[in-house]
C-alpha cells in the first residue's frame, strides 16, 4: 500500500504532462493551419492584383494601338500627297522615292538602350500634334 500513494502521484503528473503535450501540439497545429490560410489569402490577393495589372496593361497596349494605327493612317496619306506632288512638280523620283524605307539617323550614330513607355507616349504625342 505504501506504493499506492507515489503510483496515484506519477500517474496524475504523467496524465498532466501528457495533457500539456497534446495542448501544445494542437496549438502548434491551429498556429500552422492559420499560416496556411493567411498565405493562401495572401496568395488570392497577389493573384487577383496581377490580373487586374495586367488588364490595365493590356488596355495600355490597346491604347497605344490605336494610336500609331492613326498615325501610320497621316503618314500613308503624307506619302500619297508628297508622291502626287513629286510627280506633278516634276522632281528627281530617285530623290523622292517614296516606294523605299526612309533613311534613319542623323547625329547620333546609334540608339543606345531602349526608351521607357512614357517617352514613347510623349513622342507618339509629339507626332501627332505636328501631323494632325
Amino acid at each position: 500500500m505504501a506504493w499506492v500513494v507515489p503510483g496515484v502521484a506519477l500517474f496524475s503528473a504523467l496524465l498532466l504532462w501528457a495533457g500539456y503535450e497534446l495542448g501544445s501540439w494542437r496549438a502548434a497545429e491551429a498556429r500552422e493551419t492559420a499560416k496556411a490560410v493567411e498565405l493562401q489569402q495572401m496568395l488570392e490577393r497577389e493573384r487577383h492584383e496581377l490580373a487586374v495589372a495586367k488588364s490595365e496593361q493590356q488596355a495600355h497596349l490597346d491604347a497605344l494601338a490605336l494610336r500609331v494605327a492613326r498615325l501610320q493612317a497621316h503618314l500613308m496619306r503624307l506619302d500619297a500627297l508628297g508622291e502626287r506632288l513629286a510627280s506633278q512638280g516634276k522632281l528627281d523620283q530617285k530623290e523622292f522615292d517614296f516606294s523605299a524605307e526612309p533613311p534613319q539617323g542623323g547625329i547620333e550614330d546609334e540608339v543606345t538602350g531602349s526608351l521607357r513607355a512614357d517617352e514613347i507616349a510623349a513622342s507618339l504625342t509629339k507626332i501627332d500634334r505636328l501631323l494632325g
